[in-house]
């Protein structure tokens, strides 16, 4: 797995954001909690069904570089150093404090839902789609 330095990530994130329309983005911006606590519910429910949660642990891993003098006769060479990386491993959880959690958290976006509809809807009104 490749991993993508975070500025060039963040401006990926920026440019795809500069290309939603004014309605897009009014209703991203209003139902923003909605999502996080969707992606929340998510986790929680994979963690539910295999069993077990995944845990972000940093760690060292080797990668190949060019290393050495270029003007040398031999060239510039590969040298491996290890770099920060972060790994998922499996760690167990609280069955019953997920299921309550999870329970809240259903709770909590029946609520959003109903404030987000509203909202959402201004959007449209505010932004009609020209299509």
């Amino acid at each position: 797995m490749r991993l993508i330095p975070a500025l060039p990530a963040l401006t990926i994130v920026l440019a795809l954001a500069a290309c939603a329309t004014p309605q897009q983005r009014c209703i991203n911006q209003h139902t923003h909690d909605l999502r996080v606590v969707d992606g929340l519910i998510a986790r929680l429910q994979t963690d539910l069904a295999r069993g077990y949660t995944l845990v972000p642990t940093p760690t060292l891993m080797p990668r190949w570089v060019m290393c050495g003098d270029p003007s040398s006769d031999d060239g510039p060479g590969m040298c491996l150093i290890d770099t920060p990386a972060t790994v998922n491993r499996p760690a167990a959880f609280d069955i019953a404090e997920a299921k309550r959690q999870l329970a809240q958290l259903k709770v909590k976006r029946r609520e959003l839902q109903q404030q987000a509809g509203p909202a959402v809807e201004a959007c449209r009104a505010a932004f009609p789609d020209k299509g």
